[in-house]
């Protein structure tokens, strides 16, 4: 499912009006574009060529900017009834509609450098109009541009850890907040219990205790126990967000924003998984005698921080060890005696 976004832009006066039979084709569709090179950015006017392959900038506005692009490539290129060898770079690209939070960032496009005799970027199809739909209004003289771009690449931790990610985000296109936010509530559940097993051994809390807390207790618990407070505002508005499908009146669904729900999610799990993953890689299981002689162990992260505790001590070396081996299964944590 694709998330769209939508840009509006005025056509402008054709360099050559006069050329043109047809009364109404005396403009052209064009808006502001803005291109990174280095530090620096150069806004510009876009005129769309849905007849060129590649997009094109002029060399003389190019020179206009003091960074130079770097690792180019030579491509052959059509120009009236000759093929030209020339430049081509990958800049970032800014369309930028006629208002101002209208704007779609386009990073890595292909872009031409030629003599165009004046200053401005040719908009072509590979890397931009291939992502576009354009729609042209003569008699209006307005264009509209609506750029899908893939839901995944706004929240990438969602689109790889949760299954019903594509499902939710197909609910939320048709206003079925409710069921989005159940499905993402849902594979939330799942995550959580996976980082609970995998990052908190049962050792740490009561097994009991755990299997009662809600989805809201557990990504506190989470959050205080890895130290990352900040997220504690996105649990919030995640876990209010899941309660309100679960248990509220249809007429509170409106109180839910797709956007909010979705962007605290993420964050949400992508931190989570950071640090899971790295305490993971360098997690270690002690093993020790207390000050009774009896054998204890204890997990302990790459940051020095101990995950777990055994909650009681072994008299044989042995018992502590198979306590170990019941609570990591098949990871393959190392285990020291110290």
């Amino acid at each position: 499912m694709n998330e769209s976004q939508v840009l509006t832009a005025s056509m402008v006066p054709a360099f050559d009006p006069t050329s043109s039979s047809v009364g109404d084709i005396n403009r052209v569709p064009a808006l502001r574009v803005m291109l990174t090179v280095g530090e620096e950015r150069l806004q510009t006017v876009g005129i769309i060529d849905t007849g060129s392959e590649f997009s094109i900038i002029d060399d003389g506005l190019l020179r206009t900017l003091s960074t130079k692009p770097t690792s180019g490539t030579r491509v052959s290129l059509s120009t009236g009834l000759s093929r030209k060898q020339l430049w081509m770079y990958h800049l970032d690209v800014a369309l930028i509609g006629d208002i101002d939070d209208q704007q779609v960032n386009l990073p890595g496009v292909p872009v031409v450098v030629a003599n165009l005799d004046r200053s401005f970027f040719l908009i072509g199809r590979r890397g931009i109009l291939d992502r576009l739909k354009v729609e042209l209004d003569f008699p209006r003289n307005t264009i509209r541009l609506m750029f899908d771009r893939p839901a995944s690449q706004d929240y990438p931790s969602l689109a790889t850890k949760f299954p019903n990610f594509e499902s939710a985000i197909q609910c939320f296109a048709t206003h079925e907040l409710a069921q989005a936010t159940m499905l993402l509530g849902w594979d939330m559940e799942t995550f959580v219990d996976r980082v609970f097993q995998e990052n908190f051994p049962a050792s740490v809390t009561d097994k009991s205790k755990s299997a009662r807390m809600s989805l809201g207790e557990k990504l506190r618990f989470i959050a205080t126990n890895t130290r990352m407070p900040d997220l504690m505002i996105d649990i919030q508005e995640f876990v209010k967000a899941r309660n309100t499908a679960f248990h509220a009146p249809s007429e509170k669904m409106n109180e839910l924003s797709a956007g909010l729900v979705l962007a605290a999610a993420e964050r949400i799990v992508s931190e989570l998984s950071r640090i899971a993953f790295e305490e993971k890689l360098g997690m270690t299981y002690q093993i020790f005698r207390d000050a009774h002689g009896e054998w204890r162990w204890r997990l302990k992260a790459a940051n020095g921080r101990i995950i777990a505790n055994s909650s009681q001590g072994y008299r044989r070396k042995q018992d502590c060890l198979d306590d170990i081996n019941r609570i990591k299964k098949n990871s393959e944590t190392s285990v020291v005696e110290v």
